[in-house]
């Protein structure tokens, strides 16, 4: 069953998603629906794979997890809930699943249509007192090129560039301290404009709050958050060799430097 994630005025709205390792061979995968364009336009599309139905999904909402073979992949997207998966496509196009984990993202670039991204998921396990945020943008605001970088306030008060130049179709991720971020918020690259204020956005350790970015060419625009629980990990310990405990100190926001791209 497909789960919404509704923008909120004030705060990210965060949907758990656990997503299982994958088998050999196979891609384990989620499809997110980041696509948004003229008001009056049902933004509920089928999405099929190799001529079978995987998903229906209106506009901020995700599904999964699905499996696939790892490899190319045939993907139509089909406009509103027909079982059809061949008549009149909205996109019709070759998309490829790599090994592990990975999101299928709709979503439309500056005037360019309709467009499907891939993205392999970090599921890495982090750091004691670190959570994960990435940023898909599937947005098309303004007639240029629609990169964004992502701000936001850290717990120590420091507003600070999270991610740089961001492209529409691309994602960025990094590790975080853990804690509440204010004024998380999507800006224009080069400029001062802000496309979109999420508010305040929670880093959970364990956990990848991944964010989205939809619409901007025209009609509804804005931004939700799927929150994914990371790889089961080791639960951290504290060693003691003679009556002496090693710790591990607490991290300390600073300016981030991302880590994984995709």
């Amino acid at each position: 069953m497909a789960v919404a994630a509704l923008l909120a005025a004030i705060a990210f709205p965060l949907v758990s998603q656990v997503t299982p390792a994958a088998a050999a061979g196979t891609t384990t995968f989620s499809v997110v629906n980041a696509y948004s364009y003229a008001a009056g336009h049902p933004f509920t599309f089928t999405i099929c794979l190799d001529g079978s139905v995987v998903t229906t999904l209106a506009t901020t909402e995700s599904d999964g997890p699905f499996t696939h073979a790892t490899g190319d992949a045939h993907l139509t997207v089909m406009n509103g809930t027909t079982t059809d998966c061949a008549t009149d496509p909205d996109l019709d196009t070759t998309v490829t699943f790599p090994a592990g984990t990975a999101t299928l993202m709709i979503y439309w670039p500056p005037d360019s249509g309709m467009h499907a991204a891939v993205f392999a998921d970090d599921t890495s396990c982090t750091d004691p007192g670190m959570g994960r945020i990435t940023f898909r943008n599937g947005a098309g605001f303004g007639t240029g090129n629609g990169h964004v970088d992502v701000w936001g306030i850290t717990p120590g008060g420091v507003d600070t560039k999270i991610f740089t130049d961001v492209a529409p179709g691309e994602q960025d991720s990094t590790d975080l301290p853990v804690g509440t971020y204010t004024e998380v918020r999507s800006v224009l690259t080069g400029t001062t404009t802000n496309v979109f204020d999420g508010g305040d956005l929670d880093i959970v350790a364990g956990q990848d709050a991944v964010l989205y970015l939809y619409g901007g060419n025209d009609g509804a625009s804005g931004g939700f958050a799927v929150l994914v629980d990371l790889s089961v990990c080791a639960v951290a310990t504290t060693t003691t060799t003679q009556a002496t405990t090693t710790t591990t100190a607490a991290a300390q926001a600073v300016e981030v430097t991302p880590q994984f791209t995709g």
